[in-house]
């Protein structure tokens, strides 16, 4: 912390140091010895600032073990191609595809069979 005495009685600038990288940003605004030493006794301690970047959670420091086995564990899921498909799945996705080749079929021959009752009678059937 780096402290600047102003023109004006006890008023004074306070410049924190600033630790920055990638992630965010540290700084510590206050700590007890340290502004004792330059400006007096106070009963506050400590007073910190961080600032982080989208997707950078800190303060886990120590449990990095927990969470890199979290990590490895769930692993598989991420690189697993998206198409590929359970048997349950593929078993389900044919028979949707049966059953809706099925409804085609039929549409066809209704279809059909208006045109053939509206050729024969003069006027379309009534479902």
């Amino acid at each position: 912390m780096e402290y600047i005495k102003t023109n004006i009685k006890d008023v004074w600038i306070l410049k924190p140091h600033v630790f920055e990288d990638a992630r965010g940003y540290f700084m510590e605004t206050f700590r007890s010895e340290d502004f004792c030493a330059n400006l007096g006794n106070v009963v506050f301690v400590q007073d910190n600032e961080s600032k982080s970047s989208y997707g950078v959670l800190r303060g886990l420091h120590y449990q990095i073990s927990k969470w890199k086995a979290q990590a490895i564990e769930g692993m598989a899921d991420l690189f697993e191609r998206p198409n590929k498909k359970s048997e349950e799945e593929k078993s389900t996705e044919e028979e949707k595809d049966r059953l809706l080749k099925t409804i085609g079929e039929q549409k066809v021959e209704i279809d059909f069979l208006k045109k053939k009752y509206k050729q024969i009678y003069g006027y379309e059937p009534t479902l």
